[in-house]
């Protein structure tokens, strides 16, 4: 037929070129087969278009989760990843920019076409920045050539693809976590729909990824943190004498429960000579790891001078003198 959609048969008749009742049942006939086979070559053609149309998609997915199941770090996995994205859309310079929440900046963490260290952070207020504006809408934005005030977003000779990096999880809103950007498309022809569409489901991943990462690291820093709170909490504890030192002159007990893993509050004891024992208990304000250090710079100088007086008075005075210009 004329058309993708038409389909025609013609059948020579009688006089005049009509068919005769043999013909009429004929045509009826080959016209439903004709019909069916029309139909079913159309849904035969239409299932190869999805199919080529899904295919990059899928072998692109596949890729990304292998990258994913392979590699070590997210760096090295966000690069490889952006190759595959870059090489499957034709694009020759793309950036892969990730939040950083303690500036509140888009940072280039890898790239191609550009060294990423020439790329400045993007407040992601910037009113005129794009990957700030499409963080901001948590929305994918084609633009057509024209110029570009953001090293990391290029100078654009051709469309540029812009896409948000967005961690989903049911029952939450969205969280914004970066931003895909691909320009320099080596066909020349503008960021299709397809193109949107292949590139979204791709960031989807990686922001996934980046999330499991940030959780990790966060839970992991705190497992180590942890470690080191307890391994200051031992280390301090070591500072207080022993109470056993000062038999049989005294017999004494003595018991510290910080409020932290560390604090301020401690106990110090002395050999003064003729059967004396010194005795400091001290409380330095607040707790914590400030606390901690002013308790070991006290019990540090009053070990010097406890050795120089037995008086109280005269060696609380010296402590003071002391640490004063530390305080």
């Amino acid at each position: 037929g004329p058309g993708r959609g038409d389909a025609r048969l013609h059948l020579g008749g009688g006089p005049g070129g009509a068919p005769d009742a043999d013909g009429a049942r004929y045509v009826e006939f080959l016209s439903m087969l004709v019909g069916d086979l029309h139909r079913a070559r159309l849904e035969v053609e239409h299932a190869a278009f999805e199919l080529a149309e899904r295919y990059e998609e899928i072998n692109l997915l596949y890729t990304t989760s292998e990258i994913f199941g392979r590699t070590v770090t997210l760096e090295e996995a966000a690069a490889r990843i952006l190759e595959e994205i870059a090489d499957t859309v034709g694009a020759g310079r793309a950036a892969l920019l990730v939040h950083d929440r303690g500036t509140d900046t888009l940072q280039v963490v890898t790239s191609i076409g550009f060294d990423p260290k020439d790329a400045a952070p993007v407040s992601v207020k910037d009113p005129n920045s794009i990957s700030a504006r499409v963080f901001r809408d948590q929305r994918a934005v084609v633009l057509d050539p024209g110029p570009s005030d953001r090293l990391a977003e290029f100078s654009r000779q051709d469309s540029l693809l812009s896409v948000p990096i967005l961690w989903t999880n049911p029952g939450l809103q969205p969280l914004p976590l970066g931003v895909v950007n691909l320009s320099g498309r080596r066909s020349g022809l503008p960021f299709s729909s397809g193109d949107e569409k292949l590139v979204t489901a791709i960031a989807t991943q990686i922001g996934t990824a980046i999330q499991i990462n940030r959780l990790v690291r966060s839970s992991l820093n705190q497992q180590r943190l942890q470690q080191e709170m307890e391994l200051a909490n031992d280390l301090q504890m070591k500072l207080l004498p022993k109470t056993s030192q000062f038999l049989p002159e005294a017999d004494i007990a003595a018991r510290v429960v910080p409020a932290d893993s560390v604090g301020g509050d401690f106990y110090h004891l002395f050999r003064l000579g003729d059967g004396k024992t010194g005795v400091m208990i001290g409380d330095v304000a607040s707790h914590g790891y400030r606390a901690a250090l002013i308790m070991a710079l006290v019990m540090s100088a009053a070990s010097i001078h406890a050795q120089t007086t037995a008086d109280p008075q005269e060696m609380v005075a010296a402590i003071l003198a002391t640490i004063a210009e530390e305080l």
